[in-house]
């Protein structure tokens, strides 16, 4: 329900972004969101600037209602620009950035590599913020063409349960890659997390190995840290109406990109550089209070 789906968003008092929301709510950002479908008719985007940016597969609503996969975009745009619902709005899902602008991608799952069109698109849109809460392979190429037009690149890093891999292209350096914790901003283990890794050629000359970027920060996974693999504690809007449940690192992307436009609303002399650099070196320590 509408209600559920406020009361499951433990971050908007936990980590402060309702303090934040009397600072800034995003405005004059654009963030843009690479994922397969949106459906943006939903009660909770009512008074959203939200739009259609490129469309890249010409899908129909049809070819996505009943199948959950498919929700995962919707979703995504929520957690970002969501203006909530019901009595005074005090339910549905609040979006971290509600008066950012909110431009989609729309990119095939089966299309390999998917995410590399979309972050191009993204970037000649103009956007501030770039939310990719998909796995990819490496993409140097479009991560640099959209670093050099000064937009953040926010990516997932996976949900495979590892402690030292996380997706290649949140491994590129420069990207804000995003692991998971709880409520009690410990690590869900089903979160991938990794280091940075360094090629050393005296020990290890083997071409495959390359500089890696790890895990940058971390954002709301789910309610309470598990190894199930049923998890359904983000309530979030789904395509045709009502509410889905579910975790994953793309959650936590999806809020940590409406925190980069935040800052970046606040702090327009801020180049994405520097923006990444004050929200690394502003992070709480995994397990803080």
């Amino acid at each position: 329900s509408a209600a559920q789906a406020r009361a499951s968003q433990w971050w908007l008092d936990g980590l402060g972004v309702s303090r934040a929301h009397q600072l800034t709510r995003g405005e004059g950002v654009m963030v843009c969101v690479v994922d397969a479908f949106f459906d943006t008719s939903h009660p909770d985007f009512v008074g959203a600037d939200v739009s259609v940016g490129a469309d890249l597969t010409h899908a129909a609503l049809s070819d996505f209602v009943g199948d959950p996969q498919k929700d995962h975009g919707t979703a995504m745009a929520a957690l970002i620009v969501g203006q909530g619902s019901g009595p005074d709005r005090k339910e549905g899902t609040l979006g971290t950035a509600p008066k950012a602008k909110v431009r989609w991608v729309t990119v095939s799952l089966e299309k390999v590599p998917r995410s590399l069109d979309g972050i191009k698109e993204c970037a000649d849109l103009g956007a501030d913020v770039i939310s990719v809460s998909l796995g990819g392979y490496g993409e140097p190429e479009a991560v640099a063409y959209a670093q050099a037009r000064d937009a953040v690149v926010v990516v997932a890093t996976g949900n495979g349960g590892s402690s030292q891999e996380i997706n290649d292209l949140a491994g590129l350096w420069g990207v804000l890659s995003v692991t998971g914790v709880d409520a009690s901003l410990q690590r869900d283990p089903r979160a991938n997390t990794g280091p940075a890794t360094f090629p050393l050629s005296k020990i290890d000359p083997a071409p495959d190995k390359i500089d890696r970027g790890g895990a940058a920060v971390a954002g709301p996974y789910s309610r309470v840290a598990s190894t199930s693999a049923a998890c359904q504690d983000i309530i979030t809007p789904k395509v045709g109406g009502g509410y889905r449940g579910a975790c994953g690192t793309s959650d936590a992307t999806a809020i940590v990109a409406g925190i980069v436009a935040l800052v970046r609303s606040a702090h327009p002399e801020l180049n994405a550089a520097n923006v990444v650099n004050r929200i690394v070196r502003t992070t709480k320590p995994s397990g803080a209070t």
